[in-house]
């Protein structure tokens, strides 16, 4: 065993500082919250000082604490699920996360793998890895496909901007998974299932994708976000939390004769928030401006906002949960 600093968990140690910090605000401990956000801040600041690569557009697998060395540039390995983390806890920026998404858009591509699942890619040398599990290329943890991964990598890619190629990647996994007929611990460069075949890391990181990311449910505790990137996709939606018998409910519906989205939506959960539509590429140029929009919120002309993240574009506008009618159209 040697000692290393990498990626995936300088990530999750980021968000654990956060999440504690937040617990303490809430307490009204405010000293030991300010403790764990400096704690947070130190651990981003370090992390992107050793573990990022300018010239590369990605983190490092890791960096070695001991004298070990290798005979192969270790650097060049795309950690995927480490690079995927560090977008989710936010220890990644926006500039970064856009350079680690095309990056692992790429490496699928040009290493031929299936699905966007694929780990370290490239994998690690043949025998690296003395156990026989792992002694292989794109086997196991040394560069296979792991949707737990991978989900979180696509439920990013939503987040970020990247709404179309993050629904593509979502339906390659379905697919995948469809055809393996379950949800498979991992799956090897072609996406033959292997290991588990009920693996609940995977069925919970697409689950996170699916309904947060192309569904848009986001439940926080004083706030609720509706941010369904369908486009020009049609979904009726019904989503039920038995803890406290909450439900959000809504129908999307796009008409490209009419260059209109139409969402119904109702819920009898007790807050106000937004709702944040993706305009489809069909009503969107990169020259729209709100004026070329009419939102209309129970057939009246209702304030919105409209904002580019990256590839995508949004409509938001503030409201409560209720039952609502919202339309969108561009002007005539």
């Amino acid at each position: 065993t040697h000692w290393t600093t990498d990626i995936y968990d300088q990530s999750m140690f980021y968000q654990a500082c956060l999440n504690l910090a937040e617990m303490f605000q809430s307490l009204k401990q405010q000293q030991k919250a300010k403790e764990w956000r400096n704690e947070a801040q130190a651990i981003q600041k370090n992390t992107n000082r050793w573990l990022w690569q300018k010239d590369k557009g990605f983190y490092k697998v890791h960096i070695h604490l001991d004298s070990l060395r290798h005979d192969f540039d270790e650097n060049e390995i795309f950690p995927m699920g480490g690079n995927a983390q560090a977008m989710i806890s936010g220890l990644a920026d926006k500039i970064k996360s856009v350079q680690i998404i095309e990056n692992a858009l790429e490496r699928q591509k040009s290493f031929s793998v299936s699905t966007i699942s694929g780990t370290l890619l490239p994998p690690y040398p043949k025998d690296f890895f003395k156990h026989p599990l792992l002694d292989d290329p794109y086997e196991y943890q040394n560069g296979a496909q792991w949707d737990w991964f991978g989900g979180r990598l696509i439920a990013a890619m939503f987040e970020q901007g990247f709404s179309k190629q993050a629904r593509n990647k979502l339906i390659e996994i379905i697919r995948k998974n469809k055809m393996n007929k379950g949800f498979f611990e991992w799956d090897n460069r072609e996406g033959i299932g292997q290991g588990s075949d009920y693996y609940c890391g995977s069925a919970g990181s697409l689950g996170k994708a699916l309904f947060e990311g192309y569904f848009g449910i986001q439940l926080a505790r004083d706030s609720l976000l509706l941010a369904p990137k369908l486009g020009e996709d049609e979904a009726n939606v019904h989503f039920y939390l038995p803890a406290n018998d909450f439900f959000i409910a809504y129908d999307y519906r796009f008409s490209p004769k009419e260059k209109k989205i139409t969402l119904d939506y109702n819920s009898n959960i007790p807050v106000s928030g937004k709702i944040k539509i993706l305009i489809p590429e069909i009503l969107n140029s990169p020259a729209s401006e709100e004026k070329n929009f009419e939102v209309l919120w129970n057939r009246s002309e209702f304030p919105f906002t409209l904002k580019r993240i990256n590839q995508d574009t949004f409509i938001t506008i503030e409201t409560d949960f209720q039952r609502h009618t919202l339309e969108i159209r561009l002007r005539k």
